[in-house]
């Protein structure tokens, strides 16, 4: 069985077929599973060595600050260590990829 929802403490990403709703408590964005999916894989890949931002599918803002990372969804921020959102983004891709 497919789990369709995976949070982060005020963050949520739900599946809906072949989409994905980025949530948090300042609303939502709807958009491509498969694309917001392949930049996920692709922040994995460097490891987190950015310098900077990175914006994915739907206005998800990812931003390496050290040993912690700032995730922001509209107006809504906040940090975490790095280890969580790696462990939030490999669930992500082992639950969902080879289904999208």
């Amino acid at each position: 069985m497919t789990q369709n929802r995976i949070s982060l403490s005020g963050f949520g990403f739900e599946r809906q077929g072949k989409q994905i709703i980025l949530l948090s408590p300042e609303g939502s964005v709807e958009t491509d599973l498969e694309g917001f999916l392949r930049g996920v894989k692709h922040l994995l890949k460097m490891g987190f060595d950015l310098e900077g931002s990175a914006e994915l599918d739907g206005g998800f803002i990812f931003r390496v600050e050290g040993e912690r990372v700032q995730l922001k969804l509209g107006r809504y921020s906040e940090y975490f260590p790095t280890g969580d959102v790696e462990t939030l983004f490999n669930r992500l891709i082992t639950t969902w990829a080879a289904e999208s």
